[in-house]
């Protein structure tokens, strides 16, 4: 018959303190963001549709050079296609603000409280 015995270990040689606290102080730079606990007023998509809508002239402006610029620009030249996509990002902001302008109309205004 064989017995079995418990195995005997040696304790550890060295045993961890976990709990080490280091003290750091952090320049103004490094400090994490505190978040604030006061909330500005909400904008409403009026407010913003109405930016929007005075900044269109600007965009006809901006679409006038960068298509000036993409025309003139060599085919060959590495920042071409940089100013093209410049271009479609242009013409994709206004496709998204025309759409939305154009639901203005169909979509009922909710009264302010």
């Amino acid at each position: 018959m064989l017995l079995a015995t418990p195995a005997y270990a040696d304790p550890p040689r060295y045993t961890r303190k976990p709990k080490l606290a280091i003290d750091v102080t952090f320049s103004d730079r490094v400090k994490p963001i505190q978040p604030t606990t006061t909330q500005g007023r909400a904008v409403t998509a009026d407010e913003v549709m109405a930016i929007e809508t005075q900044t269109e002239p600007l965009r006809r402006e901006q679409e006038v050079i960068l298509r000036q610029l993409a025309n003139k620009t060599p085919d060959d030249d590495p920042d071409k296609p940089d100013l093209l996509f410049r271009l479609a990002e242009h013409y994709a902001k206004q496709q998204r603000f025309w759409r939305l302008k154009s639901l203005e109309p169909a979509v009922p205004a909710k009264p302010r409280r």
